[in-house]
């Protein structure tokens, strides 16, 4: 039988348990994501509020308690991703009323949700999240910009500056002084905050981001957790030497490796635990719909986004559920982290299957499945919702078989309360079901990003040496051989972190 453990409870990890987070988004998937988390989390208040809610709704909420909860989230973006917003506003009591109105239609979701005549969103804007007025950073808008990365120059239009690592940095500066006094402001409104999690599009954000969680951290402390969860550029997936002489595609591939770079390597690592995830535009079809996912189209960014943050939702509920089965971001970086010097985790999971034993997880960081067998993972933390009882016993000995023997604590598996669909989650994806899904998540720590590492080192190292112009490349007038010579030096010591005997 199955080992499990629950982090709360080991003696090696946090006893007291810390409460708030704080979610910080930045770029147009990013934020659409973390649309379909917090309408996820309106999913869970009660139908009667006499009622206990299954997770604590102050971990995630600002004004908890009231007629008018917000997201306790800062949301940067280009301008025209807000249009039609629905903005909370507590100073006037005509719009409090709507806001209230749109709020509790996302709350209702033990109702089936109506499968017609609701349009589909095509931008974060649209889903019906109500967000604090002083929570929301539009920035000025690029002449245009794709809604995810491209490898095509003709649809992407590389002059606009698509991974340009400098220009992402230079539109952070630009509101630093008036985020951080946002941030800070809503720090203190917490009784016991946990840490940051922050998500963000690498090819317009990385930068920005980077520089963000630095003054995060020397603002807040250095002990403060961060989970950072950047949405790669597809050029960065397989970064083949020749693609040197590709100026759009070199540049992003370049880009995402100084994000990554700066969040994970270094002495002071900028996250406590990093969770990259691969462009959708590489996915694999037909391996996503043998993890039970019903997902047709790359291109499809709501349904994209949609998967995501179900899995992303599911793999960080223990830290928010109410009650002894709770443990915090502390915790969870912990365990993952054990060796401290493997803070990159990736994220698989699967749709429950039913009427079978064991279904094949996709990972997302690698965009690719999880081959049972092929490694041993330094750490591995499950959550399984809505398992049966019936059922619970064959999913863990599958558990077992392929994380090749891992016990507990380093093993953690949960078992919780099936994934709510919001009343705007596209139909189908998670299955038939249509008010809820059962679903199987992962985050892992192994061996695995060695091999990530090494090639993105190589393919730097190369273009120091041919000596390619930054500028020229299009990185933005403050990059230089020297910077990217740096962060060749950072991705050999990840790579060498995570490829180390761990005796």
């Amino acid at each position: 039988m199955l080992s499990i453990g629950v982090c709360s409870r080991v003696p090696a990890f946090p006893l007291v348990i810390m409460r708030e987070t704080i979610y910080l988004q930045a770029g147009p998937v990013s934020n659409l994501i973390g649309a379909h988390f917090f309408a996820t989390q309106f999913s869970y208040y009660p139908l009667d509020e006499s009622d206990e809610s299954a997770i604590d709704l102050e971990t995630c909420f600002r004004a908890v308690g009231t007629s008018n909860p917000t997201p306790r989230a800062v949301v940067f973006d280009f301008r025209d991703n807000f249009r039609g917003i629905p903005v909370a506003d507590i100073e006037d009591n005509d719009a409090e009323e709507e806001t209230q109105e749109l709020t509790w239609q996302g709350r209702v979701d033990k109702h089936p949700r109506p499968q017609a005549s609701i349009k589909e969103p095509s931008v974060w804007s649209d889903v019906p999240v109500d967000y604090a007025p002083n929570a929301l950073f539009p920035i000025a808008n690029m002449s245009s910009h794709p809604s995810w990365d491209t490898s095509d120059p003709e649809k992407g239009n590389p002059a606009l500056g698509w991974g340009d690592f400098s220009s992402s940095r230079e539109r952070y500066r630009a509101l630093r002084e008036d985020a951080m006094e946002r941030i800070r402001s809503m720090t203190e409104e917490c009784d016991l905050p946990q840490g940051v999690q922050a998500g963000f599009d690498s090819p317009s954000f990385g930068a920005f981001n980077c520089d963000l969680l630095s003054d995060v951290r020397d603002d807040l402390g250095h002990k403060l957790p961060i989970l950072a969860v950047p949405i790669m550029s597809s050029s960065s997936c397989s970064p083949s030497l020749d693609l040197i002489t590709e100026a759009p595609t070199c540049r992003r591939i370049l880009n995402d490796a100084l994000v990554l770079s700066e969040l994970a390597g270094g002495d002071e690592p900028l996250a406590s635990l990093l969770v990259p995830i691969q462009s959708p535009a590489i996915w694999k079809i037909r391996d996503l719909q043998q993890s039970g996912f019903n997902y047709s189209d790359t291109s499809g960014l709501y349904e994209s986004t949609a998967m995501l943050s179900s899995q992303l939702e599911s793999a960080t509920l223990p830290t928010r559920l109410a009650g002894s089965a709770r443990f915090d971001l502390r915790a969870l970086s912990g365990q993952l982290n054990w060796r401290s010097n493997t803070i990159v985790a990736s994220l698989a999971g699967s749709v429950s299957p039913q009427g079978q034993k064991e279904r094949p997880i996709y990972d997302f960081s690698a965009g690719s499945p999880v081959k049972p067998n092929a490694i041993r993972p330094y750490a591995a933390h499950f959550v399984l919702r809505g398992i049966p009882q019936t059922a619970r016993e064959a999913v863990e000995l599958s558990i077992a078989r392929s994380v090749n023997g891992l016990e507990s604590p380093l093993l953690q598996v949960h078992h919780t309360l099936a994934y709510p669909l919001h009343t705007s989650f596209p139909a189908g994806v998670l299955g038939s079901g249509a008010v809820e899904a059962d679903l199987v998540t992962a985050l892992c720590t192994s061996v695995s990003p060695a091999a990530k590492f090494e090639s993105l080192a190589q393919f730097v190292d190369r273009c120091v040496r041919v000596r390619v112009s930054p500028i020229a490349l299009g990185l933005g007038d403050e990059m230089d051989l020297d910077l990217l010579k740096e962060a060749t030096e950072r991705l050999w010591t990840m790579r060498d972190g995570f490829a180390e005997d761990d005796g």
